[in-house]
């Protein structure tokens, strides 16, 4: 596991010692094109957006001018048979969450799916439909989240919570 030495803290300035600091608040990101990002504290608040970036610079900025923040991006590249448009929509969408976290000063870590998956699902994963899974897990762990949690569709805001859960489990161990 990673330690916070490993973590990127853009600008040097680490979240802790951001004047005004009240609660810890975990961040996860599903960068895919229907993905989301989720923020979870403490006390079991969440915030869910999908992926507009007016929304969510709206949401970050919030949430960093009141709390020390800590993020975790899903870690993913390209698919076999994906098409060149595809490809490069799919990693400006994954640099651009990086860059906002860097520009925002909010220290985030990159996990790939299975680091996470292997986390918070409690059992064998093989073989199942993983969107399904995610969906359950997340009505599971986060219940007054279900409306958000609806369709089929709605897996990158599963997935984002999921993350923001996993991020949440790492770095209370620290």
């Amino acid at each position: 596991m990673a330690s916070y030495k490993d973590a990127i803290v853009p600008g040097g300035v680490p979240a802790q010692k951001r004047k005004g600091a009240k609660k810890m608040i975990y961040i996860g990101v599903d960068p895919g094109a229907t993905g989301a990002i989720a923020a979870v504290n403490v006390d079991e608040d969440v915030l869910i957006a999908d992926f507009n970036p007016g929304e969510v610079l709206r949401f970050l900025e919030g949430v960093v001018l009141e709390d020390v923040c800590r993020a975790v991006i899903e870690k993913v590249g390209s698919m076999p048979k994906q098409g060149v448009s595809s490809t490069f929509k799919f990693g400006a969408n994954y640099g651009w969450w990086q860059g906002v976290f860097y520009c925002l000063k909010i220290p985030y870590e990159l996990i790939t799916p299975q680091r996470w998956q292997k986390e918070i699902f409690d059992s064998a994963t093989k073989g199942k439909d993983r969107k399904q899974m995610s969906l359950e897990m997340a009505r599971r762990l986060f219940p007054r989240q279900t409306h958000m949690l609806v369709r089929k569709k709605d897996n990158g805001r599963a997935d984002a919570l999921l993350i923001a859960e996993y991020c949440r489990r790492i770095w209370t161990r620290r």
